[in-house]
């Protein structure tokens, strides 16, 4: 899992990118990578603090992008 400055940086590349130039697939692409660390960091926190409607969002968040061919790293990748 990418930690926050990473995915700040990640973010500040991608408006870089778009700037240079407005490649709308590819944006999304890179966006969806970054929203996924995010929702995983989520899904992985949630059940520590009781929260499951949390948990469940993010997990249904994240099974679609699975689904869609998201690459899914194997220390997230968990189903309850």
């Amino acid at each position: 899992v990418r930690p926050p400055h990473i995915l700040e940086c990640s973010l500040k590349l991608v408006k870089a990118r778009w700037i240079q130039n407005p490649d709308y697939s590819a944006a999304c692409e890179q966006l969806k990578s970054i929203r996924q660390v995010k929702l995983a960091l989520e899904e992985r926190f949630a059940p520590s603090v009781g929260d499951v409607p949390e948990f469940n969002s993010c997990h249904s968040v994240l099974r679609g992008l699975y689904q869609e061919g998201a690459p899914c790293s194997a220390a997230l990748n968990f189903t309850l």
